[in-house]
């Protein structure tokens, strides 16, 4: 393993990346960004070390299978990074530019129209709003689900990863919640619960119900404060109330 340390783009460097797309739209389909990379404005170096080796072994494919992979390669490589530099589109921007390229582009522009390689590009090489880098952005996106994984730390990371990204109803009702998915403490609650109880995922009907009391009496709370007895006790209280609710 050689880590070094991470770099992002200039602010400068980003926004004329997004406001070009069109006029890079070749390196975008075939090319790539090397000779720009050299340029004053794309290596920015934070204080941060990183091991970029596995995301050559990133896979396209679609499927539960590959997104479990490359969530977890994208974490080995930047495990280190912290929730508030995750949330930076410098950093996946020039990632998604130059050593995640050949990755995002195989997964994402698949299709020969400009128009729509230019909203693809847009929507999956860019982390510049919440949404995008939560859930679009080509590599933030995998690194995002395998941190709220991660902070399951009583269970194995692989294991929560596959009952997350194995359950397509999970993965978009839990994890592209924004009150939840920015709360790691919670988020880690509600998956422990989950596991453990299965009555909580049987059907959507029960999720439904369970999300339901956890909207309802989460309020207001602090989850953060919270310790894990805490914590596993409030999960436990939601799912009997929507037992009853059910």
């Amino acid at each position: 393993m050689t880590k070094q340390k991470l770099k992002c783009l200039s602010e400068k460097t980003a926004d004329a990346l997004f406001s070009g797309v069109e006029e890079n739209i070749d390196r975008y389909k075939s090319r790539n960004f090397d000779d720009l990379a050299i340029t004053y404005g794309w290596s920015v170096e934070l204080q941060i070390h990183v091991d970029l080796e596995p995301l050559k072994d990133l896979n396209s494919a679609k499927g539960a299978e590959y997104e479990i992979k490359n969530a977890l390669l994208v974490w080995h490589a930047m495990s280190d990074l912290t929730p508030s530099l995750a949330c930076e589109n410098r950093i996946w921007t020039r990632l998604t530019h130059l050593e995640g390229l050949t990755f995002s582009r195989e997964r994402w522009l698949k299709t020969t129209s400009d128009d729509d390689v230019v909203k693809s590009v847009r929507d999956h090489f860019f982390a510049n709003s919440r949404t995008k880098w939560r859930d679009d952005n080509a590599l933030s996106r995998l690194w995002w689900i395998a941190y709220i994984a991660s902070q399951v730390s009583t269970i194995d990371h692989k294991t929560v990863l596959q009952f997350i990204l194995e359950k397509a109803d999970i993965r978009s009702n839990f994890v592209e919640r924004p009150w939840i998915s920015s709360r790691p403490k919670l988020a880690a609650g509600i998956i422990r619960g989950m596991m453990e109880d299965q009555w909580i995922t049987e059907k959507e009907a029960n999720y439904r119900s369970f999300m339901k009391q956890i909207n309802k009496y989460g309020g207001g709370i602090l989850f953060e404060v919270w310790n894990d007895v805490e914590l596993n006790g409030f999960i436990t209280n939601c799912s009997a109330l929507a037992k009853v609710d059910a």
